[in-house]
Parts: C-alpha cells; structure tokens; sequence
C-alpha cells in the first residue's frame, strides 16, 4: 500500500535495502515516512473530496497497521477487508487497480 501511494521503497532513505538493515530499523521503532503523502494530500484539495478522503483514510489504515503494539494492529483479514471497503467507499461499485 506505501509503495502505491509514494511510489517509493517504504524505507527508501536507508542507504540500502538489505533485510537486515530495515530489521533492525523497524526494531528500534521506525516506522516508514507518511509525511510524504502530505505532499499528494495538498494537490488534492483542489481537487475532489473523493480522492482527499482515500488518500486520509488510506494514512490511517496504514498507521494502524504498523502500530508499536502488535495486540494494536488489525489482522491481516481485518486490514484486507478495511481496504476493500476502503475502495468500495471511494470507487462506489468498481473497484481500479
């Protein structure tokens, strides 16, 4: 879902992307950068609330997913239904990939 909305690598900053190294990254606390999207979110208020609405609603399923407290997260069948209902909600009766 972050590489769709950013077209970038979750951690893209890291020098490089061995596993080990976005590991341990993950295990001191980081979490990918969401600030990114503030950029798209600015270039949607001209536009229309829809896709201001997904890309928000988008953030908040993403930030629930990687919550600190794994007890906190949604379940994969929770995190893949919210998104289901995510497009629904914005897309109406068709789904766009």
């Amino acid at each position: 879902m972050y590489e769709v909305m950013t077209r970038r690598l979750p951690f893209y900053h890291l020098p490089s992307q061995q596993p080990q190294q976005v590991t341990n990254v993950i295990i001191s606390g980081e979490r990918p950068y969401l600030a990114i999207l503030d950029h798209e979110v600015q270039n949607l208020r001209s536009e229309s609330d829809e896709n201001l609405n997904f890309v928000e609603a988008t953030r908040q399923c993403m930030e629930r997913c990687w919550h600190r407290v794994p007890d906190q997260r949604p379940t994969a069948e929770q995190g893949g239904w919210r998104t289901v209902r995510l497009l629904l909600c914005t897309y109406g009766d068709y789904v766009v990939f």
